[in-house]
């Protein structure tokens, strides 16, 4: 198959799959329709259903509170089932064998808030609708083919002897590099090397196979010469390989474009690596259509963007190009392409990310070829009879260990040095759609201009060709770190107007969070859940992150309730966010938060507001309206009531104050826009509230299915009685207002956003 038509066949899969992944496509029904079940779910609210079904056990993850089985059921309104179990003091049952489930079935949360990991997407991506939880099971039938299994218990005892001859940092790091088995040490670990763009491509680009077949490769060439059982000799190996990595992706995307450039020869063809590569991107979007929407494949995608249609162009052009320079070129050109993704998906960027990619990249490979001989030796010394042979191994493996080991260290060493230097962190935020365009077309700009060059050379005489020399080189790589710079420079978070003012409420289950920005300055009231424990990091930073937030001047907690506060602790843990100062109200002081300060020794300045007193953020004005200067008053009336003024737009924020205290604010209207008192309870936002205040807009933060019967229908009733448009979190997801200077204000749903957006 010719370049072209691969190329063709591969960007018409792509935009047929983008299609498809729309539920308004109607290819969506015929080919990604999910179960009956998960249809129920979706359309019913409810959130969960008690089932049993019969399936193959497919997958075994470990986790620290259970073990996670995937299993596939022979029931169509199940399909594929992710299934949560706290049973750890039993034996694993065989991969293959056939289980009886029984438990709870739920949908994976979707990301309802900006920036938020969508984990319905994740499981969607490799065809999972359905999750169940509090599972039970039951062994039926042993498996038919046991070797899946064989190479699971493999696994396992590499993990293993990694877990005891090494801490849990390096045993992570080595089980993630080599097997690809992610456990919760190393999300910390994966957490505090995010600026390490390099290696985290690496983790899932399927490099650990494309070096394992290259040496294979290069060692069966000296000894064989018949291409057909070469071919055989390294692909099943690699297959090995595959199956001990878990059959991911990034492992299956490597063997194809293996398999293609060993058997091309076979068949009397060149081994194009552009077509191997975009044959394996279609199997794959074919097999599992979702996974065009993951950045770990966006990453992949980017890989093999740069090495198999840039780096060959540019060789071919400025040949010969070769070592050094020819390095050189590759992490230029790979950097460049990898920054637009990243940007997209982190939204995240640090000016020396070149330069620690040239560091690390080297090392990679040493890490590798040591870190599987350690692990075997190491692994199955125990099974020696032999005493002074399994000592003799286990010093060996701890030995290659300690490759990884210093590797490791001299990582964080680098990344620690880099952390302290201006630019080694820049907040992007998600840039615009028409910024990213630009961005590749300024990429694939050199790559068009030598595969025009190549053609006019062709129609020259050899003596009169245009081949530039070194310096030429030298200008296309300065030309590569000159746009990696545009990147970072141009891919921002589009900044708000000036005199702009945004409200931004979070879908944080049932509690509040309020996040209030204009040009410059950036204001958190509240957050917290009582139905979510991780609130902070899974939905407030990565919120702050996707607007490119990384600095808050006042942070207000209007009273003490955990659903307004448990997300603070992470905040304040956070090294790449600066709070300013925290603004506590005067009635509760000290006692109601002292649990929160108590567990962070850097507290920013604090100051305590009452009513009549006014503080400013630049073009945010606050007036405090609660509680009184002398107030006695706990709970839930001891909240901080503020007046937002901004231009002329008036927003009123209660906490969760009771109708009394509501009546005590009177007069205060008219207003603009209301956040409705003690999340929409069925006594709030009064009558005689409702009616001083006239406000256009109501905002209601509760969860969904709440136990608190939130939001209450009379106040709905005295709401909608008004004209007042009504938003609720549980319904809409995380909602924004828009304010802009002689416009009418915008208000988005960002649930209704994300299914009208293709991405």
């Amino acid at each position: 198959m010719r370049r072209p038509c691969c190329m063709v066949l591969a960007v018409l899969v792509i935009l047929i799959l983008c299609l498809s992944g729309r539920k308004e496509s109607r290819l969506y029904d015929l080919w990604l329709s999910p179960p009956d079940l998960r249809l129920f779910l979706e359309n019913s609210g409810r959130e969960e259903i008690l089932s049993e079904a019969e399936g193959v056990l497919v997958e075994i993850r470990e986790r620290q509170d259970g073990r996670t089985f995937l299993v596939r059921t022979a029931k169509k309104d199940l399909g594929l089932v992710r299934v949560f179990t706290e049973d750890t003091a039993s034996s694993e049952p065989p991969i293959g064998s056939r289980l009886r489930i029984r438990g709870r079935i739920f949908l994976a949360r979707t990301a309802t808030n900006p920036g938020e990991f969508d984990l319905r997407g994740f499981y969607d991506s490799e065809n999972c609708f359905l999750v169940m939880r509090e599972a039970s099971y039951e062994l039926l039938e042993p498996p038919v083919f046991p070797l899946a299994d064989a190479v699971y218990r493999l696994r396992k005892t590499l993990y293993a002897g990694m877990t005891e001859a090494l801490s849990k940092e390096d045993a992570s790091f080595l089980a993630a590099f080599l097997l690809g088995i992610r456990d919760d040490e190393f999300e910390t670990l994966s957490a505090d090397f995010q600026d390490v763009l390099m290696l985290r491509v690496l983790l899932q680009s399927g490099f650990h196979l494309t070096l394992f077949a290259g040496v294979l490769e290069r060692l069966l060439k000296k000894l064989m010469h018949r291409p057909l059982l070469r071919a055989f000799l390294i692909l099943f190996p690699c297959l090995f390989y595959t199956a001990l990595g878990g059959f991911r992706v990034s492992f299956i995307r490597a063997l194809l474009v293996c398999g293609y450039r060993l058997f091309a020869p076979v068949c009397k063809r060149k081994a194009d690596l552009l077509s191997g590569a975009s044959l394996a991107l279609a199997l794959l979007l074919i097999a599992r259509p979702r996974l065009l929407f993951q950045s770990s494949f966006l990453y992949l995608f980017a890989v093999l963007a740069a090495f198999y249609i840039a780096v060959p162009l540019h060789r071919e052009f400025f040949r010969p190009l070769s070592g050094r320079m020819g390095f050189l070129l590759r992490l230029s050109v790979l950097q460049a392409f990898l920054t637009p993704v990243q940007i997209c998906t982190d939204y995240t960027a640090s000016l020396y990310a070149p330069l620690i990619s040239l560091i690390l990249m080297p090392l990679a490979g040493l890490v590798l070829s040591t870190g599987f001989p350690a692990a075997f030796l190491y692994g199955f010394s125990g099974s020696v009879s032999a005493e002074f042979l399994s000592e003799a191994m286990q010093k060996a493996g701890l030995g290659l260990f300690g490759t990884g080991h210093y590797v490791l260290r001299f990582y964080r060493l680098v990344q620690e040095g880099l952390r302290s230097l201006p630019g080694s962190f820049i907040s992007c935020g998600k840039p615009p759609a028409a910024a990213v365009i630009a961005c590749c077309v300024l990429l694939l700009l050199p790559s068009a201009v030598s595969a025009v060059l190549i053609l006019v050379n062709r129609f020259r005489e050899e003596e009169k060709e245009l081949r530039p020399g070194k310096h030429g080189a030298v200008l296309l790589i300065a030309g590569y770190f000159l746009i990696f710079l545009l990147e970072i420079s141009f891919l921002h978070a589009p900044k708000l107007k000036e005199g702009e003012l945004r409200i931004l409420m979070l879908d944080v289950g049932q509690g509040d969070c309020f996040l209030i920005s204009s040009r410059e300055e950036n204001v958190l009231i509240d957050c917290g859940s009582s139905s979510r424990e991780e609130v902070g990091s899974e939905v407030l930073i990565p919120a702050l992150k996707y607007y490119g937030i990384d600095r808050l001047d006042s942070v207000v907690l209007t009273h003490g309730d955990l659903d307004h506060v448990n997300g603070i602790p992470a905040l304040l843990d956070a090294e790449r966010i600066h709070t300013v100062r925290l603004i506590l109200g005067n009635a509760g002081k000290k006692e109601e938060y002292e649990e929160l300060l108590s567990s962070h020794s850097d507290i920013p300045p604090i100051l305590y507001v009452h009513r009549g007193m006014r503080f400013e953020e630049g073009f945010l004005q606050f007036d405090c309206l609660a509680p009184l200067p002398d107030s006695r008053a706990s709970g839930n009336d001891a909240s901080v009531v503020l007046l937002l003024s901004a231009g002329g737009y008036r927003a009123l924020f209660t906490g969760d104050i009771s109708a009394e205290t509501e009546e005590s604010l009177i007069p205060v209207g008219p207003v603009d826009f209301l956040k409705a008192a003690h999340h929409g309870s069925e006594y709030s936002s009064s009558e005689a509230l409702l009616t001083d205040l006239q406000a256009r807009t109501v905002w209601i933060s509760c969860g969904r299915n709440n136990s608190y019967g939130h939001p209450g229908k009379g106040m709905l009733e005295r709401s909608r009685a008004r004209n007042m448009e009504i938003h609720i979190t549980a319904e809409e997801g995380a909602v924004s207002l828009r304010v802009i200077p002689g416009e009418v204000p915008e208000i988005r749903s960002f649930t209704v956003e994300k299914r009208k957006s293709l991405w």
